[in-house]
């Protein structure tokens, strides 16, 4: 293999990578290196270790929350913040 730029990333020719596949892909899934793929000189596939998709916040707390009653009743409590939208200002 001929070592790129970086020390973790190779680059090899499409037709090594045909005869010696299975052991290159076993090579990046425990090393963690990369390795560009050319053909006919050119960069045209990269072979990179599998990562996990990061999960995202929406959803964190799914089944952890528990509602108790109706959420979309009013209280029957005015609220001070309520209360102040119902006042007009003052015009002078």
């Amino acid at each position: 293999m001929t070592d790129a730029s970086n020390h973790d990333e190779y680059v090899i020719t499409a037709a090594e990578f045909q005869a010696r596949c299975l052991n290159l892909i076993d090579e990046v899934a425990s090393s963690g290196s990369e390795i560009t793929i050319s053909k006919r000189g050119k960069p045209i596939v990269r072979l990179v270790p599998y990562q996990e998709p990061q999960k995202g916040i929406y959803g964190v707390d799914k089944e952890t929350v528990r509602i108790l009653g109706d959420i979309v009743e009013p209280l029957g409590v005015e609220w001070e913040a309520m209360q102040n939208q119902a006042k007009k200002p003052d015009v002078e």
